[in-house]
């Protein structure tokens, strides 16, 4: 009977490897948005430069093509931080990451507020980028941009305050 407790408790143990799955997958979506959002960046560049936008809303172009990129790189980041995260709590402790300030995850509930920060940044960007490209024709339209506005702003400033 030990032996069967002490092959189960094992293999309970061992289980935990499986997080490994998420943690590769999470690694290769992250690098897979990191290559998007520099070509992306690259492109806006190439476009700036041939002058193949739209010279009457050049400014918004740019601009609303800078924010994607920000957005597609800041999804990756979170997918990274996921990916170290997991591996740090479940496989092994990765011992650069104890010196960093940034990268340091000691528990699963850190690590769940490094992502919620990163997510509400991400929200926090995407918004402005629809309210960019939105077309603004009534006073109610522009009195509910600065509505969403102040609540993206609580919205960071509470996401922030316990840090």
């Amino acid at each position: 009977m030990k032996r069967i407790v002490e092959v189960t408790e094992e293999a309970l143990w061992q289980s935990r490897l499986l997080v490994l799955f998420a943690v590769f997958s999470s690694l290769i979506a992250s690098a897979a948005l990191f290559i998007i959002g520099t070509v992306i960046t690259l492109n806006t560049i190439f476009s700036v430069t041939v002058s193949s936008l739209d010279p009457k809303n050049v400014y918004r172009e740019i601009i609303s093509l800078i924010i994607t990129a920000m957005d597609v790189y800041l999804i990756g980041t979170v997918l990274l931080i996921f990916s170290l995260g997991l591996y740090d709590l479940f496989v092994k402790p990765i011992e650069k990451m104890k010196t960093s300030k940034i990268l340091s995850i000691p528990s699963l509930d850190d690590l769940k507020s490094k992502l919620l920060k990163v997510v509400v940044i991400v929200l926090v960007v995407t918004y402005f980028k629809y309210a960019l490209d939105y077309e603004y024709t009534t006073l109610i339209e522009l009195m509910l941009l600065a509505g969403g506005t102040v609540l993206v702003a609580i919205s960071a400033y509470l996401s922030h305050k316990g840090a």
